[in-house]
């Protein structure tokens, strides 16, 4: 089976300090990877680099076998595939709930507004959200706003989905509510690259778990060994913070 993402290599700098050191890994087809580690250990960066929101200073990034940062390269066209979830929501305040998740497929898919109403209100069904179609999205809890921007994010079709810490902003009782929808993506085989700090839903959802500290990749592994057995001390000591475990 071919990835549907390959890295190699992969650099990012920021005022001459790096980032992202020299990373490798790939992401196949319905597998669901998280990406774990202490804050300034580069996740959300690499996260970026993927769909190029954020430039890599060296390496390749390949989507579907093609180096998506040739300068030549479509982004665009890679970007319609692949959904992004913020920490903040990132919501368009001026267009209602459904608006939000219609605009990009009849913009850039060229759907019917039939047709992307018809899409946009299905997802909204899967995240609980159908009673808030024509809602502001100001008037939304974070929870609210944050299964809106994943039915936004569903609704362009994607073959891949990011999420950049997805439940870092919001209320620890909305937590709950975000999390059981990315639940039921991963049951549904969606492939997922995921940076969270949340380690139980890590453990229980991930098919394969990514530890990074200091830019680099320390270990990587199936969730059931990363979390009972770790190899490198560093993934331990992370642990035992915030697990209270080893």
């Amino acid at each position: 089976m071919e990835p549907l993402i390959k890295v190699e290599k992969l650099v990012k700098k920021y005022d001459g300090k790096i980032i992202v050191d020299e990373i490798d890994f790939e992401v196949y087809p319905n597998e669901v990877v998280c990406i774990i580690g202490p804050s300034g250990s580069g996740k959300t960066t690499l996260l970026r680099c993927l769909n190029r929101l954020v430039e890599a200073d060296g390496g390749s990034i390949y989507f579907k076998g093609d180096r998506i940062n040739d300068n030549d390269y479509d982004i665009n066209a890679m970007r319609m595939q692949v959904g992004m979830v913020f920490q903040n929501f990132n919501l368009f305040n001026n267009y209602n709930v459904l608006e939000n998740c219609t605009l990009a497929p009849i913009k850039l898919k060229k759907l019917s507004k039939n047709e992307a109403n018809n899409i946009a209100r299905n997802y909204l069904a899967k995240v609980g959200m159908s009673d808030f179609a024509n809602s502001d999205p100001r008037s939304l809890s974070g929870g609210q706003k944050q299964r809106v921007a994943i039915a936004r994010a569903l609704s362009m079709n994607p073959s891949l989905m990011l999420f950049d810490e997805p439940t870092s902003a919001l209320d620890p009782m909305m937590v709950g509510e975000v999390l059981e929808v990315m639940k039921d993506l991963a049951k549904q085989k969606m492939t997922m690259v995921i940076v969270t700090h949340e380690m139980s839903f890590a453990r229980d959802v991930a098919t394969r778990v990514i530890f990074m500290d200091q830019g680099k990749i320390i270990e990587s592994g199936r969730p059931e060994v990363l979390f009972t057995n770790p190899s490198d001390q560093r993934t331990k000591d992370f642990l035992k913070r915030y697990m209270n475990q080893f």
